[in-house]
């Protein structure tokens, strides 16, 4: 056989794009807030859609697939459902006094 040519190709994976859904009591939270906040809030949110493990995320230990984020003053809590690429928005409130409590509806 003669000299070996190299090969290379380009693979294209297509994105995978995450479905956005609030507990209804996360999104209470979420309305209570100033305008100003929601929109912040709401832009950091938009990012979980292509990537629902940012950099700054932080892993809850004890929590299975429950991730917090900070925007500005702000957490957000959320779980990442992978097999049907869903991301829950299960809480938001200001650093100082937010509490995370998974609501029982989370499984």
């Amino acid at each position: 056989m003669g000299e070996g040519k190299e090969r290379s190709w380009t693979v294209g994976i297509a994105a995978l794009t995450y479905q956005v859904k609030f507990l209804p009591s996360a999104f209470r939270q979420f309305e209570a807030l100033p305008k100003k906040t929601k929109v912040q809030i709401a832009s950091r949110i938009d990012f979980l859609i292509s990537d629902p493990r940012p950099h700054g995320c932080i892993k809850l230990s004890g929590k299975e697939n429950t991730y917090r984020i900070r925007s500005g003053d702000y957490r957000i809590l959320y779980q990442i459902r992978d097999k049907v690429l869903l991301v829950v928005i299960v809480g938001v409130g200001p650093l100082s006094t937010f509490h995370f409590r998974l609501a029982t509806e989370l499984k």
